[in-house]
Formats: C-alpha cells, structure tokens, sequence
C-alpha cells in the first residue's frame, strides 16, 4: 500500500514542530524578557509580556509529551495552547503601532497559526487511546 506524502508530512511535521516551537517561543519569552524597555504606560509590562510567552512555550511542550504518552490530558492541553496562541496573536496586532510590524504578525495569524493548529490537533487526536467497546 503506498503512503500518501501528506500524511507522512503531517506526523513527522508535528512530531518536530510541536518541541521545536515550544523551545522557540520560550527563547522569544528570554529575549523580550530582557530587550522590551523596562517601562511604558505600565510598570513591569516586558515581565508580563514575556512571562505569557514562556507560559505558552511550556504549554506547548507539555501537550507534546502528553499527547506523546497517549494521555487523555492531552487533548485539554491542546485546547489551552491554542486558546493561548490566539490571545497571543491578539496582544501582537494590537499593541503594535507601526504598520511596518504588522505584515508578519498578520502572516503568522492568517497562515502560521492555523497550520500549527490543525498539526497540533492532528498529532494529538491520533495519539489517544481507543474508545473500549461497551458490553
């Protein structure tokens, strides 16, 4: 039986994707930690900004692992880290000004963001257990 190219894509995709993404939103998370300006209209937003993206890449590495157990958590984590990735969009295209920034931030939530959620749901959804048939 020959294997769709496709479907090879997507496991292998999401098994890369998933940790790979995580380590690079938590490494993003550091550098604005250390590189947004210390102050603006709020005290301490860089820490806040920052903490939600490392927050995000550590939810992105557990639903990685669980869904890599088999474990039925997974498909919660799933459902938090895209709920986290879309506030995360939101934060992005509203607090940037220059319209220079936006193309990118646009890219990421009308191309990046879809794909990595359909391979994220994708490699958990396949990773769970079958249902045991009733009696």
């Amino acid at each position: 039986m020959k294997r769709r190219f496709g479907a090879s894509l997507g496991r292998v995709g999401a098994r890369v994707a998933l940790p790979t993404i995580g380590v690079a939103v938590i490494a993003v998370g550091v550098g604005l930690a250390v590189g947004l300006p210390n102050h603006t209209s709020v005290v301490g937003w860089n820490v806040a900004w920052a903490g939600f993206d490392i927050a995000l890449g550590i939810v992105i590495i557990a639903t990685w692992l669980l869904a890599r157990r088999g474990s039925i958590w997974a498909i919660a984590s799933a459902g938090a880290m895209n709920a986290f990735q879309g506030v995360d969009i939101w934060f992005s295209l509203t607090m940037f000004y220059s319209l220079r920034e936006r193309p990118g931030i646009l890219v990421w939530a009308v191309v990046i963001q879809p794909l990595f959620a359909y391979f994220t749901w994708r490699f958990v959804l396949k990773r769970q257990p079958s249902p045991s048939p009733r009696p």
